[in-house]
């Protein structure tokens, strides 16, 4: 089971319609710090509708890949601070419903 993170973050998303059949998605989310830790992940997804967009509910699949980023800062006082970053790649894949 992956670990489930609870933090308020924010973000912004995009489609673009190449044609009834394929879409093009972006997101960027941003989680500011929380217990020391602040992550940044960029999503780029592409997606094939099964249905047509004029329909009143849509299907897709995605496949894409995310970027992930981290930052850790702790002031530890007399003993220094621990300042560190990390990065990882992911693959999306998917489907999900959108209702019009």
């Amino acid at each position: 089971m992956l670990p489930t993170f609870q933090m308020f973050g924010f973000g912004i998303d995009g489609v673009y319609s190449i044609n009834d059949k394929f879409d093009i998605a972006a997101d960027l989310d941003f989680y500011p710090k929380k217990d020391f830790v602040s992550w940044t992940a960029v999503n780029a997804n592409a997606h094939y509708n099964f249905t047509n967009n004029t329909e009143s509910a849509n299907f897709y699949a995605l496949g894409g890949l995310e970027l992930l980023f981290a930052k850790i800062k702790i002031d530890m006082g007399f003993l220094g601070t621990i300042d560190d970053t990390s990065s990882d790649i992911g693959l999306n894949l998917g489907e999900e419903p959108i209702i019009h």
